[in-house]
């Protein structure tokens, strides 16, 4: 957010720099304050200022325009219920869903922002009230023996092995926090590549694709879409026997018998 804020500050500024350019260019040439020229020029480079000042809220509400479009034109036919400009945007329905869910089934890589134990992970205090005997969790995370960790490319990416490590521990450890809490939740280590994240939460599900190798959070857009009746094209369903598949072939890991080792 702060990166944001002085992008558009900046770039406010360039324009408000190319605005006094252009007036003094204007009057240099002999152009009165009442000229024409001189006020429509002055008007478009204010116009400037304010598009680029917004041009965030202006491009979110355009995607709002066309999600809600593109529901209309397609969710009948393959379930899709709303477009997110990025993970921030749909953070909110995300942690909604979560906590009217009774079944959710989470597919992460590291975890550390969404069921870490610190106050900005996304969903582990919604995770601590969920006690009731109804209320399940699945969760497949990325396990130390990842494909995906390795100390080049944890280097290729600016970042390190080790941190990467403390992440994955960081993740399940606070996971183990949640059953000796006594809740429903089961985990297994998985060893996919960097794809999507997946979110089914009762029938909703949200895919948050991997689509840049750093702040993915900032760039990829969030696709919500529903579960559809048996037999017709569904995203959900695609993405379901995707996940159930993946569940099946990786090892649970013991949150409470071997909380320092990964069984896979």
């Amino acid at each position: 957010m702060k990166k944001e804020l002085l992008s558009d500050l900046l770039s406010a500024a360039v324009v408000a720099l190319l605005a006094a350019v252009v007036y003094a260019l204007m009057k240099a040439f002999g152009r009165p304050l009442g000229d024409p020229w001189l006020t429509a020029a002055t008007g478009i480079t204010l116009a400037m200022i304010v598009v680029v000042a917004l041009r965030r809220q202006l491009r979110d509400a355009l995607l709002d325009r066309l999600s809600a479009y593109w529901a209309r034109r397609a969710g009948g036919a393959f379930g899709f219920v709303r477009f997110y400009p990025n993970f921030r945007h749909a953070e909110n329905a995300i942690r909604d869903n979560f906590s009217r869910a009774k079944t959710s089934r989470i597919l992460i890589q590291l975890g550390r922002n969404i069921l870490g134990g610190h106050d900005k992970a996304l969903l582990f205090d919604a995770a601590r009230l969920k006690k009731r005997s109804d209320e399940t969790i699945r969760v497949l995370c990325a396990g130390k023996n990842s494909d995906q960790f390795t100390r080049q490319r944890a280097k290729d990416l600016g970042s390190s092995y080790e941190s990467w490590m403390a992440a994955v521990a960081y993740t399940l450890t606070n996971i183990q926090a949640l059953v000796m809490e006594g809740i429903a939740i089961e985990v297994r280590c998985h060893r996919e590549p960097y794809l999507w994240r997946l979110f089914f939460l009762d029938e909703v599900l949200f895919i948050v694709p991997y689509i840049v190798r750093k702040q993915n959070e900032e760039h990829a857009p969030v696709i919500e879409c529903r579960k559809m009746s048996q037999g017709q094209p569904s995203i959900y369903a695609l993405f379901e026997t995707y996940f159930e598949d993946l569940w099946d072939r990786c090892q649970p890991y013991a949150c409470v018998d071997q909380p320092a080792s990964e069984t896979q």
